[in-house]
């Protein structure tokens, strides 16, 4: 049994436990790793899977190869693997329902048929290529000034994506590795409708000289900022108090050596850096 505390199961963590027959996952686990109870006796019980995925608890672990048509994820299911249904190629369209919190790593990774995909507002985290190589990435109707979203959540942008780049309303997540390498991005705009900033996010995009982040942000993963080589302005949308409720990991050096103003809609009278819109750009309190 897997304790109540337990966030997390790593990469292949029960991989080829062959007589492990019986698995109980709590729901305050958000992410599963890839291949982590291939092999077990619980994987390669027939009875486990219906219609040709497997779930553990509220947890949907992985499909087979051969599912095709629609698929709709099971209702109060918490979160979809790594690699879950990755090389699915014959699956063209999945339902997620309001009750997942987390799409894995490579999830729908080259399901080449895929072209209609609903991701509900519930979802906070979207792992690196969860749909790289499917129909819906493929056409380049659902790309938008080089960059692509599923519903509320931003997924991907073009490496050649450059200057200024102001996310779209009503995001709500900005996916793990989403501009990473963008190094001709010069700057961001995170609204306040964003809730979390992915791992790796912003990683190595070398031009980016500032970012103005939203106050409804509560984490910022591993290395979102890292190698940001030119970030010297950070412009978040709240106070000082709200930005050290952040979750911020402890590798977003850039981010953290750049320096902070903190948004006053009225001249401030207390000391500090603080910042206001000037006809829609960040213009600093002087």
């Amino acid at each position: 049994m897997i304790g109540d505390s337990v966030t997390s199961i790593g990469d292949s963590a029960f991989y080829y436990c062959s007589s492990l027959v019986s698995v109980t996952i709590p729901d305050s686990v958000t992410s599963i790793g890839s291949f982590a109870f291939y092999g077990t006796a619980y994987y390669n019980d027939k009875n486990n899977w219906v219609d040709g995925v497997l779930y553990i608890g509220n947890h949907l672990i992985n499909a087979k190869d051969t599912i095709s048509g629609k698929y709709v994820v099971r209702d109060g299911t918490l979160a979809i693997a790594n690699y879950a249904f990755k090389y699915c190629d014959s699956l063209e369209s999945v339902v997620i329902g309001d009750s997942v919190t987390s799409i894995g790593d490579s999830a729908f990774y080259y399901c080449s048929s895929l072209v209609s995909v609903t991701i509900p507002d519930s979802v906070t985290s979207i792992g690196s290529f969860a749909f790289y190589g499917t129909a819906y990435y493929n056409d380049k109707n659902n790309w938008v000034d080089g960059v692509l979203y599923i519903g509320n959540h931003l997924i991907n942008a073009k490496d050649t994506i450059s200057g200024k780049y102001v996310v779209r309303d009503g995001t709500l997540a900005i996916a793990n590795y989403a501009f990473k390498y963008c190094d001709s991005l010069e700057s961001v705009v995170i609204g306040d409708s964003v809730t979390s900033i992915g791992d790796s996010a912003f990683e190595y995009c070398s031009s980016l000289e500032s970012v103005v982040i939203g106050d409804s942000v509560t984490s910022i993963g591993s290395w979102a900022f890292a190698y940001c080589s030119s970030l010297t302005e950070v412009y978040y949308n709240g106070s000082a108090a709200e930005w050290n409720h952040i979750s911020i990991y402890s590798t977003n050096d850039s981010l953290k050596n750049a320096t902070r103003y903190y948004y006053s809609e009225n001249q401030p009278t207390e000391e500090g850096n603080f910042w206001h819109y000037v006809d829609g750009v960040p213009t600093i309190w002087e």
